[in-house]
């Protein structure tokens, strides 16, 4: 295994929310789409991915380390499974963008996270799943913001 993917390996804090990213062709996609820097900088940063269910879950997280900050990216199984593995892609992506971006908030971050998936060419994957968690009306899908964020990637 390459530093690279041990490195973003180790940003999982459970093993079957890797082997589920796997399973749908998200996890291999999102290591060979960052960089080796972006990955350094998710190790850096202490961003962690973590999944959740809903309504609410208890999670069993081992080794975890000890930091004065962590990033956590939390993966709600429940809604991934509502969209294409292309937009769960993005979504993804989006929150890195938001962990890249930890100074800017509100519309500002919400920006500068699709900027980021936006580079790495999954704008229109964001744009389609922002219009489905609207359409499914969605937690945390408002349609003032969603307009102004497609509005951005378009």
């Amino acid at each position: 295994m390459s530093q690279k993917a041990e490195k973003f390996r180790s940003r999982f804090l459970q093993q079957s929310l890797g082997q589920y990213l796997s399973t749908m062709g998200i996890y291999e996609k999102l290591l060979n789409t960052l960089s080796e820097e972006e990955v350094g900088n998710l190790v850096e940063e202490n961003v962690f991915f973590s999944q959740t269910c809903s309504p609410s879950a208890i999670m069993k997280l081992t080794n975890v380390p000890a930091c004065d900050i962590m990033r956590l990216v939390t993966i709600e199984m429940t809604y991934m499974r509502l969209f294409l593995p292309e937009e769960v892609m993005g979504i993804i992506l989006h929150e890195i963008g938001h962990a890249f971006n930890p100074d800017k908030q509100k519309m500002d971050g919400e920006f500068a996270a699709d900027n980021f998936a936006k580079a790495k060419g999954y704008s229109k994957w964001i744009v389609s799943g922002l219009k489905k968690g609207l359409e499914r009306k969605l937690v945390g899908f408002e349609k003032e913001t969603i307009d102004q964020r497609i509005k951005n990637l378009e």
